[in-house]
């Protein structure tokens, strides 16, 4: 369920979270009716939200609590570069602010800051992520972790013997990262499900997939593979070129996760592919060779 901010005016009319259907057709009404908006959150959401009303004549405002774009993930130099290309769009990126009100009269009109700054809006897009709907599993005694996702095991069997857990809201180990995590991705649903599937059909298949997220803004496109983290460990390419590959370190230097960005789509899929083997082969970052990526640079 999409996490709401506990302020006024979030019931307002042309107030919209973006998780269903319904959701993304009310969206795209509000977008073809043009005029202004505020993206409160400046995660994927309040991004490829704000690049796809801006390629459509809305002005765009997005309200960020983070310094910069991909602040989670990436390094300062990929944020900022984020940044630039989204204000050579025309829209604006309020850094370090937080929305306290969204203000109107029956339906939205504006949204104000902490700082008291009031930005137009004619519909907001609430992008501040999600909490997982795990009650069915709380109430069958499953065993949850401190964020409520289902804790599971390489199988992706739950603390029940009968019962299988896939998706958004199985926390699995992930056999790269050393980590126990839940990944809100489309790709980890579908492969997670393919994998529980068989082991309720009396396989055994442990779940060994390397995590994967992507988005486009604009003439960006981003593929990241790995578990986020890591200390930032190499560069190749150029981040003013908008092509270029990042890979972070992780424990014993190893490979933890690589980001990939380039205005050219077609180069994305084949150094995504790159990065998973090498992760997969637990290759540490001091023997990468660049000409692994020179397709991307």
């Amino acid at each position: 369920s999409p996490i709401k901010p506990d302020i006024d005016g979030v019931e307002l009319k042309n107030v919209f979270c973006l998780r269903t259907i319904d959701d993304a057709e009310n969206l795209r009404t509000a977008i073809k009716r043009g005029g202004t908006a505020v993206m409160i959150g400046g995660g994927y959401i309040g991004l490829e939200v704000s690049a796809s009303a801006a390629s459509r004549g809305v002005k765009c405002t997005v309200i960020d609590k983070q310094m910069r774009p991909w602040s989670s993930f990436a390094s300062h130099g990929a944020g900022d570069f984020v940044r630039r290309r989204f204000e050579q769009e025309g829209v604006r990126l309020v850094s370090d602010a937080a929305a306290v009100k969204i203000v109107g009269d029956g339906k939205v009109s504006a949204v104000r800051t902490l700082s008291g700054e009031e930005y137009a809006a004619d519909f907001v897009v609430i992008g501040l992520g999600v909490k997982l709907n795990t009650q069915l599993a709380h109430d069958a005694g499953l065993n949850l972790d401190r964020q409520g996702a289902i804790v599971v095991d390489q199988y992706l069997l739950t603390s029940d013997p009968d019962i299988y857990a896939a998706g958004d809201v199985a926390a699995f180990p992930d056999k790269y990262s050393g980590a126990h995590t839940h990944l809100e991705h489309y790709l980890n649903a579908s492969w997670q499900g393919t994998v529980a599937g068989a082991n309720l059909a009396g396989e055994s298949t442990p779940y060994e997939r390397v995590a994967y997220f992507y988005s486009d803004m604009f003439d960006i496109h981003m593929a990241l593979r790995g578990a986020p983290g890591g200390t930032l460990a190499r560069m190749f390419g150029a981040v003013e070129s908008g092509t270029f590959v990042e890979i972070y370190a992780g424990p014993g230097g190893r490979l933890q996760m690589g980001l990939v960005v380039s205005t050219d789509e077609s180069k994305i899929d084949p150094i995504s592919d790159r990065l998973e083997a090498l992760i997969k082969a637990s290759e540490t970052v001091d023997r990468i060779d660049p000409a692994d990526f020179a397709a991307g640079a």
